[in-house]
């Protein structure tokens, strides 16, 4: 005898699926070559009642050298941004160059004909600049300056990690004794971005996001990352950085009918989006 999937079924498969794919690229991040040359190609896209913005953003670089272009159109204001960064042998810091095109209106109402002349021109910030504002950040916070200001590959990967395992368990997971994303109904089959796709209405378990968000922050400081974190803002771990208790007491306040939008690919069986619309405006996200 046939039995058809059950919507619900579907649901919470493509959640664990998708935490499958999710180790994936866990998985390729950490035997990545980080040093070898990447391209960047990507855009953003945002529409409410208070501000339109889209802008694409490309580029090229490695851990050394890098350079990005960005055009963008902001309330009907068009402009560009371009950015150099250059190695510089004697500093851990770079040389950068910036030159923003397409604000000279702008710059005059901020500051006059001398703002206004930067327009279109590229500015340099000397690495040695950066060096001073860094070393006088370190002396305000108690720091040692030999003390790295970012975290290294091996401190990201760690983290990446361990949050992974955390995501596994509450966001992609069909175990209603944890799972933070919740079945609500089944909205029928549809196309979005030329896929097929099953629409659900979906929300949350707020109990179960609580524990998310100590689960993650509890991963985080237990991950080598913490270590870079602790130098860097008085010795605070990363739970203290995000301030945890605040965010559970957000959660709280949330409101347990909230719903959103979830889209699942018909042929990979992976969430393919998720939407959600603000109830002042009605504006989807």
């Amino acid at each position: 005898m046939y039995l058809p999937n059950r919507p619900e079924s579907l649901f919470s498969s493509s959640l664990q699926r998708s935490g499958q794919a999710a180790d994936k690229l866990v998985d390729y991040m950490k035997t990545a070559d980080t040093s070898a040359s990447e391209t960047y190609n990507g855009t953003v896209a945002l529409q409410s009642s208070g501000v339109s913005l889209d802008a694409t953003i490309k580029g090229e670089g490695d851990q050394e050298n890098a350079k990005l272009t960005m055009d963008a159109n902001v309330a009907g204001q068009k402009f560009t941004a371009d950015m150099v960064m250059v190695d510089a042998a004697q500093s851990d810091m770079p040389d950068m160059y910036m030159k923003v095109g397409g604000v000279k209106s702008m710059l005059e109402e901020a500051g006059g004909a001398q703002l206004a002349a930067l327009d279109g021109q590229w500015i340099g910030i000397d690495h040695t600049l950066l060096d001073s504002y860094l070393n006088m950040q370190e002396e305000q916070l108690g720091t040692n300056s030999s003390m790295p200001t970012t975290p290294t590959n091996e401190q990201l990967k760690d983290a990446l990690t361990k949050m992974q395992a955390v995501n596994k368990q509450y966001l992609f997971s069909g175990d209603k004794d944890k799972a933070v994303v919740t079945y609500k109904k089944y909205v029928g089959k549809e196309t979005k971005n030329g896929r097929d796709v099953k629409h659900y209405t979906a929300g949350y378990d707020k109990a179960h996001f609580k524990a998310y968000v100590e689960a993650v922050a509890k991963a985080l400081d237990e991950s080598k990352l913490n270590d870079w974190a602790k130098q860097q803002d008085g010795g605070k771990k990363i739970s203290e950085m995000l301030n945890v208790s605040e965010l559970t007491s957000s959660i709280d306040k949330m409101k347990a009918d909230d719903t959103f939008d979830m889209y699942v690919d018909v042929k990979t069986k992976l969430v393919q989006s998720l939407v959600f619309t603000m109830k002042e405006d009605k504006t989807r996200r």
